[in-house]
């Protein structure tokens, strides 16, 4: 009988980032982050801006949210070890975006290779009393292809946010790349809306499509999971209730954020079916913002 061969078993190993060529920087890992903020393992987050300058404090490395549950997280990213300095920093960005923006909830993101006992413990005593999370990045090597995996390692606390969105240049055709759902919903609602917003047009950057009126941002667009999408509507406290109750009868679920906006996650097919409520809720909105 002949023995069973076995094929060898690929071991993964760990190399320290900086080591493992020129462009492998911090620069580098933060462009990971905001390519696919996903990574993090902190649900479905979205880019905001980047080295975002705070006053007399330096630049805060990314700013994330989560449009969705009105979260914003600041993150600082770092090589190799963590040390007292760079959690200091999180703490004090944290704390510098949560006072211009106090409506929002604000989590403090330290990512780093490393964290050594004695840091891992501050850091986890932080954690106690302000929402404070580490995330620890490894690049990991099997059979010549490298990975590189996120771990959340510290998460304790959750307290009871607003900021512009960034404006990089990216067009329909990137997003018939990325997320073609998205595209096809975004131009379902500007063909659904002519008779509110006839001169209503899309306006196409990295991270959102926006629906533009008379040269304003009106309606923000973000991509979500195939084939849904998350639309962004805001109310004033008159109108915002009438604007529930159109959903309401329609039956459209949808989330309301503490700034009166309403979140709706809908494809293209489902704002064809409710044609008739989306034109009468935009109706709502545009009183909203011409008041």
């Amino acid at each position: 009988m002949n023995a069973e061969i076995k094929e060898p078993f690929p071991i993964a190993k760990t190399i320290p980032i900086k080591t493992a060529g020129e462009k492998y920087t911090e620069a580098w890992l933060q462009d990971q982050i905001c390519d696919n903020p996903s990574i993090l393992t902190l649900g479905d987050l979205d880019f905001v801006t980047r080295e975002k300058v705070q006053w007399k404090q330096g630049r805060l490395d990314i700013l994330l949210k989560d449009t969705a549950e009105e979260k914003m997280f600041e993150v600082e990213v770092m090589l190799g070890e963590t040390d007292e300095k760079h959690i200091i920093h999180t703490i004090e960005y944290w704390d510098n975006e949560k006072r211009k923006y106090p409506l929002r909830q604000h989590f403090a993101v330290l990512v780093a290779e490393s964290f050594e006992t004695r840091f891992f413990n501050i850091i986890h005593l932080f954690s106690k009393s302000i929402p404070l999370i580490a995330v620890q990045v490894k690049m990991v090597e099997v059979n010549g292809v490298k990975s590189l995996p996120f771990s959340k390692i510290i998460d304790t606390y959750q307290e009871p946010e607003e900021t512009d969105e960034p404006t990089v240049p990216y067009g329909e055709d990137e997003w018939k790349k990325d997320a073609p759902w998205t595209l096809e919903a975004a131009n379902t609602l500007v063909n659904i809306l002519k008779p509110v917003f006839p001169n209503g047009k899309l306006h196409c950057v990295k991270h959102y499509i926006a629906i533009e009126v008379d040269g304003e941002n009106r309606i923000w667009i973000h991509k979500r999971s195939n084939p849904k999408s998350l639309f962004n509507f805001w109310f004033t406290d008159k109108l915002l209730p009438k604007a529930l109750e159109l959903l309401d009868k329609a039956e459209i679920v949808s989330t309301t954020t503490k700034n009166q906006e309403i979140l709706l996650t809908m494809d293209s097919k489902s704002l064809k079916t409710h044609e008739s409520t989306i034109i009468e809720l935009c109706k709502v909105f545009k009183t909203s913002w011409e008041e």
